[in-house]
């Protein structure tokens, strides 16, 4: 592709040179001519932008008005009827529409010929802060990670003082589903190291529409609280909804696999936070990824046995679903933890379950086992080590659930 853009930069340096050649050609054939300049189009651009040619060279008669009467100081052109005073001599004829169309053809044909160079933000360490920041919201997805750099660097040198709100509108945008690879890393450090100053940006990146650049967002969110840039308890309820929002299955994860990725960071945050998060996270009990789902109820069985017993009582029958051999990689895993993190309150959703008064009826054999070794050991009873071990059953366990 960059060649065949290369080769379109000749054609359009041709072009240019065609263009002028041209208009200097026909000034110099009709010079000192007293000829009609013909009617003007008139009417509004539009109507006759369309066409070329008239970009080229205005409408010309040409006809010789030398001999023609002329009434108080007027003379109407035989030829096309134009009335108006006589030209001392033949005008240009649009020799400043070719001069102009001539130099935007040269110049793109030479940035398309040095499209590399372009490209590449070469040009970007000499550039004016303000065209770096034009060339960012123009086409971001078009520049090499170097421009992106030079931004980072002028940032951190303190210069923007005027360009500040600027760059962090680039820098949200940077942050969305745009196809450009490492620029929403970009975008979301640019943010990051502005807070609190970017807040307001931030907050209209976590009620954007682009599920990416909310998920960046309360990642910048979130590292800001743990750095002690942010306090958790006056974040705004957007926060709150990405951050549950970022515990569904996503392409935020590694290898799909919840115990990675932006799922598992917002799980930990949550487990610490999670008075504020409870509208979300009880709403997500119900969703259609199973993931969101197990880990929301995680979250209130963990958090919720010290702080909201109700919120960790009804993540139970969630948790104990989970506890069966599906497709959801972990959930199991998860599930028995977060059950064992609830005490004595997951007794009773699992004897349920057991029993198969749950939501799925019956359970299946790994079900069975797990909520049957659960109970036993909430209780007290004694587990033998064989007894332990059968826990493997549980799928794509990375542990012993009770000896972790």
């Amino acid at each position: 592709m960059t060649r065949v853009i290369e080769n379109l930069g000749l054609v359009l340096m041709l072009a240019g040179v065609v263009v002028s050649a041209v208009a200097v050609w026909r000034s110099v054939q009709r010079a000192g001519v007293s000829g009609c300049p013909g009617v003007d189009p008139g009417g509004a651009w539009w109507r006759w932008a369309w066409s070329p040619w008239r970009w080229v060279r205005r409408p010309w008669c040409g006809y010789d008005l030398s001999g023609a009467p002329v009434v108080d100081g007027v003379v109407t052109c035989p030829e096309c009827g134009r009335r108006g005073a006589v030209p001392a001599r033949r005008r240009a004829g649009g020799r400043w529409r070719a001069g102009v169309v001539s130099a935007v053809l040269l110049a793109a044909g030479v940035a398309c010929w040095e499209v590399r160079w372009v490209r590449g933000a070469r040009w970007a360490g000499r550039a004016p802060t303000g065209v770096l920041l034009a060339a960012e919201t123009a086409a971001p997805w078009f520049w090499s990670p170097r421009l992106e750099q030079e931004l980072s660097a002028r940032s951190k040198a303190g210069v923007w003082w005027v360009w500040g709100r600027w760059l962090e509108r680039c820098a949200s945008v940077a942050m969305g589903a745009d196809g450009a690879r490492y620029n929403a890393d970009w975008g979301a450090s640019v943010l990051g190291s502005r807070l609190p100053g970017s807040m307001p940006a931030v907050e209209r990146a976590l009620e954007s529409g682009d599920r990416q650049r909310r998920q960046y967002a309360a990642g910048v969110v979130m590292g800001a609280v743990g750095r002690g840039v942010l306090d958790a308890g006056a974040l705004p309820e957007s926060f709150w909804e990405a951050a549950v929002e970022g515990l569904a299955d996503d392409s935020h994860a590694v290898s799909g696999d919840m115990a990675f990725g932006n799922a598992r960071a917002f799980t930990e945050f949550l487990v610490r936070h999670s008075p504020r998060a409870a509208g979300p996270l009880l709403r997500a009990l119900s969703s259609a990824d199973g993931q969101q789902r197990v880990l929301s109820a995680s979250v209130l069985a963990r958090a919720g046995r010290e702080v909201r017993p109700d919120l960790a009582w009804r993540a139970g029958p969630v948790l104990c679903e989970h506890l069966r051999d599906n497709g959801i990689e972990g959930d199991a895993v998860e599930a028995a933890r977060a059950l064992l993190a609830m005490g004595p309150l997951a007794l009773a959703p699992l004897e349920r379950f057991a029993a198969g008064e749950g939501a799925g009826g019956a359970p299946d054999r790994q079900g069975a086992l797990t909520a049957e070794y659960l109970v036993r050991h909430l209780r007290g009873e004694p587990l033998t080590r064989a007894e332990r071990r059968r826990l493997n059953v549980i799928t794509s366990v990375r542990g012993n659930t009770f000896e972790d």
